[in-house]
């Protein structure tokens, strides 16, 4: 009961914020951006530490001060998020801040009749990205896990299925689902920068350090010869740019195992390449690497 009556609080506090957000002039959007990013600047202490634990992974050899302002910059790159979610949740509002960039090779493989896994990172504006893609490319399966606020669930719900995407929950039949969809020529899409716990990722190496990593792409892409593409929808000015990444290629050796390991290092070091061009706008609040080898201490 105390459970229910908290999300219920969530939302109606998403929504107050929606009204007022949703109802004010283009031109307030800076204020709200500067303002929400203090706020969760300063509510955001535990945070603060995972994002430098990371970024000391990552980029070991940048200075302290750079760092800090990275810090910053990401709880102004979540802020922006949320407050374009709020103020732009419709494709008529979204189509007109995204720019369409190089997605020939989304669009070559779809020619080609295998179905795609596009998969991406919390990289970007990636709500805001799949709705842009529903409408002017083609409907796309986004493979997610159910939030635990089921009034929050079914409001983003209607936001991310309103071009024609749909949403399958993570659960034990969601494998067979992908395959399903991939053998009618279908797209999926995946997250592919969530620390997995040990039973369901390998570790492979992410910025140089091992990193629990879901292993379902390069499995799907094994079983149904349908090709990896990575999509990345990047702020660029006051909008967005959407733009693909040539296929993840690889020839099967016969090895499975060795072929998923080959296939998701080679996605793990193109998503580390993209977000060492853009580290500002990567949701560094994740604990990347929580789980660990057998045998080394917690990171977290």
């Amino acid at each position: 009961m105390k459970k229910k009556s908290h999300y219920k609080t969530e939302y109606f506090l998403f929504y107050f914020l929606k009204i007022i957000i949703g109802f004010s002039p283009d031109f307030l959007l800076p204020f709200y951006y500067k303002t929400l990013s203090k706020a969760l600047y300063l509510a955001g202490k535990r945070y603060q530490s995972i994002i430098l634990k990371n970024l000391d992974i990552a980029f070991p050899d940048k200075t302290g001060e750079e760092k800090e302002r990275l810090v910053r910059e990401s709880f102004s790159y979540l802020a922006r998020l949320m407050i374009d979610l709020i103020k732009f949740p419709t494709i008529e509002k979204i189509e007109k801040r995204i720019e369409k960039g190089d997605i020939s090779s989304l669009e070559n493989s779809i020619k080609e009749g295998k179905g795609v896994i596009l998969i991406s990172g919390h990289f970007g504006n990636w709500e805001s990205g799949l709705l842009w893609l529903g409408k002017f490319v083609s409907p796309i399966n986004i493979i997610t896990r159910r939030m635990d606020n089921p009034y929050i669930e079914e409001l983003l719900k209607k936001i991310r299925e309103q071009t024609g995407n749909k949403i399958i929950h993570k659960d034990n039949r969601a494998a067979l689902k992908i395959l399903k969809l991939l053998r009618h020529n279908e797209s999926v899409g995946l997250m592919v920068d969530l620390n997995q716990q040990k039973k369901e990722g390998i570790f492979i190496d992410f910025f140089s350090k091992k990193a629990s990593t879901s292993p379902a792409a390069a499995i799907f892409h094994l079983k149904t010869g349908a090709p990896i593409i990575f999509a990345f929808c990047i702020p660029k000015g006051k909008g967005y740019k959407f733009y693909t990444l040539p296929p993840i290629t690889h020839t099967p050796t016969g090895d499975k195992e060795k072929d998923i390991k080959v296939i998701t290092r080679k996605i793990n070091k193109t998503l580390e390449e993209e977000i060492k061009r853009h580290p500002e706008s990567y949701f560094w609040f994740h604990k990347r690497w929580k789980e660990r080898p057998e045998g080394e201490e917690s990171i977290y």
